[in-house]
């Protein structure tokens, strides 16, 4: 009677092995990948699409923005955001112009974000 026992764990054990594996699949390079993209898309969405400079002791904000010949669409240099308006580029730039120390930060948090991404320049 103990035989049967042991050998109904040792049955039961083997058959839950198979039905985890027939229903949980782990595929480590696509998690990889996804979490590479998650992490992109995250410094992408906190890229400030500007530049800090200082120019004659004075700090000078540059936006990233240039329009490709033939279109008036602008794209980021730095994260690849396209916008369509001229106006919102400005604003852009003028409202981190008129915002240094958040600029600071956020370009901070951009880079943290970038580098735990994988992205360089």
């Amino acid at each position: 009677m103990e035989g049967m026992s042991w050998l109904g764990w040792v049955v039961a054990a083997l058959l839950g092995v198979f039905v985890i594996r027939g229903t949980v699949h782990f595929d480590l390079n696509k998690w990889l990948k996804d979490r590479r993209k998650h992490r992109l898309d995250n410094a992408r969405r906190l890229c400030p699409h500007v530049e800090a400079d200082m120019v004659n002791g004075q700090p000078a904000v540059k936006s990233l923005f240039e329009s490709p010949f033939g279109t008036v669409a602008s794209q980021c240099q730095q994260c690849g955001v396209v916008f369509h308006s001229r106006q919102s580029v400005d604003d852009n730039t003028r409202y981190w112009a008129e915002h240094p120390v958040q600029l600071l930060e956020r370009l901070d948090r951009f880079k943290q974000l970038a580098e735990k991404a994988g992205y360089t320049d």
